[in-house]
C-alpha cells in the first residue's frame, strides 16, 4: 500500500502527521486527540438528538439557540483538541519540524484535554455526583475558575503553536 506523502484536510492530516512524527509523546496525542474528536462527535450526534426531541414544543427561536450552542460547545471542544496535531502536520508539509515542538504542541494539547475534564466534573449537577476519592476535591471548584482554565488552555494551544 502506497501512502502519500502529503494529506489534504483535517481527517487525513491526522494518519500524515503520526507517520510523520518523532515524539513518541506527540504520537500518543495524536491517537488521543483523535479518540476524544470521534466521542465528542458521537456525544454531539446523540445530544442533539435529544435536545431536537426535547425541543419540539419549544418556540422556533428557543429550538435554534438550544441547537446552535449544543454544536457550538462540541466544536469548542473539538477545534482545540485538534489545534496541536494540525500545527504539527503544517510544521511537517513546511519541513521545519522538531522534537521540541511536538512535545510543547503535544504538552498543550493534553493540559487542554485535562482543563475540559476538570470543567465537566466541576459542573456535575448535585444529584449525579459520587465521592469518587480525588475527584471530589474538583467538585468544589467554583464553575467560572473551570471555564477560565479551560480558556487558558485553548488560548495557551493556540500561542505554542502558533508563535513558536
Amino acid at each position: 500500500m502506497e501512502y502519500r506523502d502529503d494529506y489534504s484536510g483535517v481527517l487525513t492530516a491526522v494518519p500524515y502527521v503520526f507517520r510523520r512524527a518523532r515524539s513518541r509523546l506527540f504520537k500518543a496525542y495524536v491517537v488521543v486527540a483523535a479518540l476524544v474528536t470521534v466521542l465528542v462527535a458521537v456525544f454531539v450526534a446523540t445530544g442533539l438528538v435529544r435536545v431536537l426531541a426535547e425541543s419540539a414544543a419549544a418556540g422556533p427561536l428557543d429550538r435554534l439557540g438550544s441547537r446552535a450552542l449544543f454544536v457550538l460547545l462540541g466544536v469548542a471542544v473539538v477545534l482545540p483538541a485538534l489545534a496541536p496535531v494540525l500545527f504539527v502536520a503544517r510544521r511537517h508539509r513546511r519541513g521545519d519540524p522538531t522534537t521540541r515542538y511536538e512535545v510543547e504542541t503535544a504538552l498543550t494539547g493534553f493540559f487542554f484535554l485535562v482543563s475540559v475534564y476538570i470543567l465537566l466534573v466541576a459542573t456535575t449537577p448535585r444529584d449525579l455526583r459520587q465521592d469518587a476519592g480525588a475527584a471530589s476535591a474538583l467538585y468544589a471548584i467554583p464553575t467560572p475558575v473551570a471555564v477560565a482554565v479551560v480558556l487558558a488552555a485553548a488560548a495557551l494551544v493556540y500561542v505554542v503553536g502558533r508563535y513558536r
